[in-house]
């Protein structure tokens, strides 16, 4: 590299040609000299009031042939592509301004020379009316980009919102108008669900449902994508997701903090004792968790709350109130409290389920019908066919084979 500086490039100026030296023959020059002188026509006030199209017209000649050949003549040369390259085309014009006395920075007028800047207006969408907003695309478009059109062409459309809130549809040329992302529920937004199973979890949107309202959220906490209205969940800013998105239900941010700087050993020991001191107090009569039924998970600090509300089926009780449990892909959660786990009543009719307390506890039945009102079902035992009337907290979903004495 050179330490010496470069030198820039002067300004392109292209001088205003103010009287045209039109090239005729010094005869025709001499005659035409005389004829004015004669006529009188030579007055220079009066040459101040033409036109300066008007001045610098090609000189008639006394036919229309001999006129076409002088005009042919005195045209300038062809141009090279040497001049093209001497004359970017974004510089001609400045330069022909130079060329008339402007200078950039000064003001332009006769009398009182003020400093203009241009303006470009933003267009509006095709058939979009005054007081009107373009809907926010929910979905990528599939038209193709045209050759040259820029990827962010789209955003030509859209007003600029200045940070008063005023909304302007000019800007000056060459402004750059940062891309602004729409407002409301679209994809990618971030939101907090207020009301349901759900309740006090983050997520993105997936997809949203304009017509019923209806949006589809993938979960921060487990990944798990669910349905919901939109009128049960508000949007909150990428900030404030990032900070809350990962917490459990409920829990402030001062526990966490707190919890960081806990010894990781007298948190184990902690651990153990409330876990023995758990067991100790269940009775037997109120473990109800068995192998093959299913339930949901209602615990909100299990694996950090990734599998709250999640839906898993029982393979086997490991201690008196603890069982290993598998997702719907698959996925083996292991060492759940039975505290932490919930009944599930089937939504079919006919589907079986497994008595898990009270007088038939440990017997099987088919599912006839269910009372909301009351949170009771009408079950009819395998064993007897016998109809019953249950709780809701009696009976929980059986999805594994049943023994051959209890089929149908």
């Amino acid at each position: 590299f050179s330490s010496k500086p470069k030198k820039e490039k002067n300004k392109l100026v292209i001088p205003l040609i103010k009287t045209n030296d039109w090239r005729s023959d010094d005869k025709e020059a001499i005659n035409e000299i005389l004829a004015d002188l004669r006529n009188g026509e030579s007055n220079d006030a009066e040459k101040e009031l033409q036109p300066i199209l008007m001045k610098n017209r090609v000189p008639k000649r006394n036919t229309d042939k001999e006129d076409s050949l002088n005009d042919i003549d005195i045209r300038p040369d062809e141009s090279t592509a040497d001049d093209y390259e001497d004359v970017p085309i974004g510089a001609f014009g400045s330069a022909m301004l130079r060329g008339m006395g402007w200078k950039e920075g000064q003001g332009i007028g006769k009398t009182n020379k003020v400093m203009i800047e241009p303006i470009e207006y933003i267009p509006r969408h095709k058939g979009l009316g005054l007081g009107a907003e373009k809907r926010n695309e929910t979905s990528k478009s599939t038209r193709k980009r045209k050759l040259g059109e820029d990827k962010e062409s789209h955003d030509k459309y859209k007003p600029i919102i200045d940070e008063d809130g005023r909304v302007r549809h000019i800007k000056a040329v060459g402004e750059q108008v940062q891309s602004s992302k729409p407002v409301g529920y679209y994809p990618g937004s971030k939101v907090q669900i207020l009301k349901g199973p759900h309740k006090e979890l983050y997520g993105k949107i997936i997809s949203v449902d304009e017509d019923n309202a209806r949006i589809s959220v993938k979960l921060a906490i487990s990944g798990e994508q669910i349905q919901i209205s939109q009128y049960n969940t508000s949007l909150m800013d990428s900030e404030t997701y990032k900070r809350y998105s990962m917490q459990k239900p409920g829990q402030k941010p001062e526990k966490v903090d707190k919890r960081a700087g806990r010894d990781e050993t007298d948190f184990k020991k902690k651990r153990v004792k409330s876990t023995s001191d758990e067991e100790s107090d269940i009775k037997l009569q109120d473990i109800w968790i068995v192998p093959g039924i299913r339930v949901r998970i209602i615990s909100q600090s299990y694996k950090n709350g990734r599998y709250y509300n999640k839906k898993v089926k029982v393979l086997d009780v490991t201690t008196k109130d603890r069982c290993d449990c598998e997702t719907d892909e698959k996925r083996l959660l292991e060492d759940i409290r039975q505290k932490d786990l919930e009944t599930l009543i089937p939504k079919n009719k006919g589907a079986y389920v497994c008595i898990v307390a009270g007088k038939y506890k440990g017997k099987f039945g088919k599912l006839l019908d269910r009372n909301k009102r009351d949170s009771t079902a009408d079950i009819q035992l395998t064993s007897n066919k016998r109809i019953t009337t249950l709780s809701y907290d009696d009976i929980c979903e059986y999805v594994d084979r049943l023994p051959d004495d209890d089929f149908l």
